[in-house]
């Protein structure tokens, strides 16, 4: 289907006769900014950006990727800017080992979702080949596999850490002693949770399409589909959302006298160590049920 993207900077101004990357390709605007792209018509989003850093940045969409229209009529607007001197456009700031892992798996999930559409666009009447698909499983399997891992990896570090910090507030005693070190591993593992969550749920439409492509399974891309809403809906909403409550609880803590700490920490503690009991527990439903759908996607296709 035929997409019409027109890239301009905040001021409406076309960005006129310059390279913009869509989809992996470095395409090239017309004297008003518009770049005409023929997509299949199972794609929902393209990835974008600045193929020239130093001369402009995107702004929007955001995450680089732009929603495909109902209508291709309507035209997709992409919005950019001059960078900053004054500002670093690219933080060098210092990576977690995670930081790293997850920026090279979305690297990878982002190529393999160009190579979707290109395959895609190319074989819209006679379908993929048998290769193509075993050559896009091999691709995605890793990459499918240990999103969810990561995810419940860092879900279970980040109950561990409030289960250490439950015990850290039985008494004022070791609260004043280890409670803020213990603050600060609960802090990590939250910034590691986000990470992981923010990942699995920007990427499930791209796996979900990977998986209905290149296993041929509609039905194994809904099962990957309800698994994710299941993270999201029974876990992430109701135990980590949830957090928000105990953080301003502590906070408020943290504000009285020594005396007045006693009692409303030990309440607090209890009342955290139900919270992390019960993210264990469903932590335990959610790891079974990755493994199993792991190990299904590990043989699908394979017969």
């Amino acid at each position: 289907m035929p997409y019409k993207f027109r890239i301009r900077f905040e001021d409406y101004s076309a960005l006129s006769n310059s390279k913009f990357l869509i989809t992996g390709q470095e395409l090239v605007t017309d004297r008003q900014g518009i770049i005409n792209l023929s997509l299949p018509a199972l794609a929902t989003y393209v990835n974008i950006g600045s193929s020239d850093l130093k001369s402009y940045v995107v702004r929007y969409p955001l995450e680089g990727r732009a929603i495909l229209p109902k209508d291709p009529a309507t035209f997709i607007d992409i919005y950019i800017s001059k960078p900053n001197p004054d500002k670093m456009e690219l933080v060098s700031a210092k990576l977690t080992a995670q930081s790293t892992a997850i920026a090279k798996l979305e690297k990878k999930t982002t190529t393999g979702y160009n190579e979707i559409l290109r395959l895609l666009k190319e074989n819209q009447r006679k379908g993929l080949s048998a290769a193509a698909q075993m050559k896009g499983r091999t691709e995605f399997l890793p990459l499918i596999t240990e999103s969810m891992n990561t995810y419940l990896r860092t879900a279970k570090d980040l109950s561990a850490s409030l289960t250490m910090l439950s015990s850290a507030m039985q008494t004022v005693k070791n609260y004043q002693r280890v409670g803020n070190q213990t603050v600060a591993q609960v802090s990590e593992k939250i910034v590691d949770y986000n990470e992981a969550f923010s990942f699995t749920d920007k990427y499930k439409d791209t796996y979900k399409q990977a998986i209905a492509v290149y296993w041929n399974s509609q039905e194994l891309a809904t099962k990957y589909s309800n698994l994710i809403d299941v993270l999201i809906y029974d876990f992430h909403k109701p135990y980590i959302l949830g957090l928000n409550n105990f953080i301003i609880r502590l906070y408020s803590i943290n504000q009285l006298d020594a005396g007045k700490q006693k009692g409303e920490l030990k309440n607090l503690s209890n009342d955290l160590k139900t919270h992390a009991d019960a993210m264990s527990t469903k932590l335990n439903d959610l790891s079974e049920r990755i493994t199993t759908f792991n190990a299904i996607i590990g043989t699908a296709g394979t017969n």
